[in-house]
């Protein structure tokens, strides 16, 4: 389905408050749509992440997973079509998204489910929400990345280390994580440094593409911040390669620098996912996504500013 037909279905939806049924990896949902949020759920998204799900399940079959940008419950989803008791801890900063995930996880009777409304950084405080609108779902507290194109709306919201937390919610098991953060990735690996070098657990990021070319400098001097920020930490990066429909992993790719390029909604969520890995899990990791030890293993170096 085009981006464009996609749209057109969300704004016929908008009006619209009902509950629907959908499937995802062959397990039955209740969805709902609530002034047009939610229709995005009836279709799955990446549907390459179950199968990259399902990898990480393998090395941590009874962890907890942490979400961080649990946005409308696309993750949710994907975990318990996989796992329908594996402890979930979603972090989510729009009190409109927090308010549907709730909902989600109380029509399909999820347990193990705890939803915090805050977003995460290095330090703790209060930030701006840049946004559409108080449902939107792209919304970023990173102004000079996603802020200023047409946003209209912003929110202050709560700003907490995870490092600071992650003990008062019952997350001292931490060995997943996934982050989705719409441009704050640097933020929140600066938050959990403590967590990943006494925890060491995986991590699977989306690092986005600048939003412009007037972005690109912006973006690149961040993106080796976090890179730094995670050798610093004795992890390794690596990038998420899909077949060619987007709905399996294929392998990793091993990488020293995120792409430098301008978004572009019909290629760059191909290449725009990594997983963070720490050193001493690095085979593990190449066992169940069968990566040759042999060409992959490779000196790691600490980035610096061009």
């Amino acid at each position: 389905m085009s981006k464009e037909l996609i749209e057109t279905f969300h704004r016929l939806l908008r009006p619209i408050n009902l509950r629907m049924r959908t499937r995802v990896n062959g397990a039955r949902f209740r969805i709902q749509v609530s002034r047009g949020i939610g229709a995005s759920n009836l279709r799955t998204s990446d549907p390459w992440m179950i199968d990259s799900l399902r990898r990480l399940f393998e090395l941590e079959p009874n962890a907890p997973i942490v979400d961080i940008g649990a946005s409308l419950g696309q993750t949710l989803l994907k975990v318990r079509s996989l796992d329908a008791h594996r402890p979930y801890i979603g972090f989510e900063p729009s009190a409109f998204c927090v308010d549907y995930l709730q909902e989600l996880i109380a029509i399909n009777g999820f347990r193990n489910c705890r939803i915090v409304l805050t977003a995460l950084g290095a330090n703790a405080g209060i930030v701006t929400l840049n946004t559409n609108n108080a449902a939107d779902t792209s919304a970023s507290m990173i102004d000079s990345v996603r802020g200023g194109q047409g946003r209209n709306f912003t929110q202050a919201i709560p700003l907490l280390p995870f490092d600071e937390i992650y003990r008062s919610i019952d997350a001292e098991q931490t060995k997943l994580i996934h982050i989705d953060a719409q441009g704050a990735e640097l933020e929140v690996v600066s938050g959990i440094q403590k967590v990943l070098q006494n925890k060491r657990p995986l991590l699977s990021c989306k690092v986005l593409n600048a939003q412009s070319q007037q972005l690109l400098s912006i973006t690149h001097h961040r993106n080796v911040r976090l890179i730094n920020a995670l050798h610093r930490a004795d992890y390794w990066i690596y990038q998420i390669v899909k077949n060619a429909d987007e709905d399996e992993t294929v392998g990793l790719n091993r990488v020293d620098m995120f792409a430098d390029r301008v978004w572009d909604w019909r290629t760059s969520p191909a290449d725009c996912d990594y997983l963070f890995v720490p050193d001493e899990r690095v085979l593990d990791l190449h066992d169940v996504y069968g990566v040759d030890n042999n060409n992959s293993r490779v000196a790691k170096f600490i980035a610096t500013a061009a």
